[in-house]
């Protein structure tokens, strides 16, 4: 089976803003589940394809290599052109993800289908011819040439199950065209941005598949946000803390800030003059009495005042320095 492609062909699919899986199969074993969703009216359209390799893992294989078509059917075939998406498959659970602009048309739904061909990988270190694409047929006018203009991104990640479409994940956030699978109840109870956005909007109240889009923030960081909130994923590295509580502040998070501050009293990765800003900026009060504290002597004094941050502190903190600048000095 190793020189065998495995194939599979999706039956077509009407995709809209209230989309949300679309596909789940199974072929040879390779088990993918295709989700995707219009983004706005006029397009683009966001999709993904999550892969279970834990039975070819079992049977020793380490992975696949291959492509995923995906093109418009039905009335659609002008809605955007066949794209060839290039994925190598090496985790146990890993999701391929495409973002696509569409003509511009205003459309409530877009007809589509999937194909996707991958071959076995039994030693990651020889090298691997994949064969031609095999030829398809288009049902109408023929398909336009593939343009890079046309493609907003493209991204093959890694995944474990924590952001995966399941029972638990009710519902979907879309940051920077990727999509993160999330439970609204668990989100709600540790973010009073989440309880005002689940609750809030009148589309999603009438259509609880709606994704939720939230803008200005990087994926990596926004994961790296949400996942500190579980309990048995292992914290962030101290490097992380700043942008942390820069995003808790923003998403309402005050048990993120919290978690912070624990670790910031017991860490000596931070300058004092940091410390500082961090716990005037984000009311960390015990962090605060503890960054004064540290200034003990007349030199870290003195190099305290030279620092510029300083003028950034609020005047009840500057104040409380004074005091203590006064006992040194």
């Amino acid at each position: 089976m190793a020189n065998e492609v495995i194939s599979y062909k999706s039956d077509p699919k009407i995709i809209d803003m209230k989309s949300h899986v679309l596909d789940s199969s199974t072929s040879n074993s390779l088990k993918c589940i295709w989700s995707g969703f219009v983004m706005k009216k006029r397009g683009p359209i966001s999709f993904s394809w999550t892969f279970d390799l834990q039975e070819w893992k079992s049977a020793g294989y380490s992975g696949f290599t291959g492509y995923i078509l995906v093109k418009p059917v039905l009335n659609d075939q002008k809605a955007f052109p066949t794209i060839q998406i290039g994925c190598d498959l090496s985790k146990s659970v890993q999701m391929v993800t495409r973002t696509l602009k569409t003509d511009g048309e205003k459309r409530k739904s877009v007809g589509v289908m999937f194909e996707y061909y991958l071959l076995p990988i039994v030693n990651p270190e020889l090298e691997i011819v994949f064969p031609k694409a095999p030829e398809f047929v288009e049902v109408g006018p023929a398909t336009p040439e593939v343009s890079s203009s046309n493609e907003v991104s493209e991204e093959v990640a890694s995944y474990g199950d924590l952001f995966l479409p399941s029972e638990r994940n009710d519902t979907i956030l879309v940051v920077g065209a990727k999509l993160l699978y999330v439970n609204k109840k668990y989100l709600s109870y540790y973010s009073d941005y989440f309880e005002a956005l689940f609750t809030s909007s009148e589309d999603n109240e009438k259509n609880l598949n709606l994704p939720y889009s939230i803008d200005d923030v990087e994926y990596d960081d926004f994961e790296l946000l949400i996942r500190a909130i579980y309990p048995d994923i292992k914290f962030p590295d101290y490097k992380c803390y700043p942008k942390l509580l820069e995003l808790a502040e923003r998403f309402k998070m005050p048990v993120i800030t919290q978690k912070v501050e624990n670790r910031l009293l017991n860490t000596t990765k931070f300058e004092i003059h940091e410390l500082l800003l961090m716990a005037d900026k984000y009311r960390m009060p015990r962090l605060l009495e503890r960054a004064i504290l540290m200034i003990n002597s007349t030199e870290k004094a003195k190099k305290l005042k030279a620092s510029a941050e300083l003028a950034e502190l609020s005047l009840e903190t500057k104040g409380h320095l004074f005091e203590r600048l006064i006992m040194i000095i």
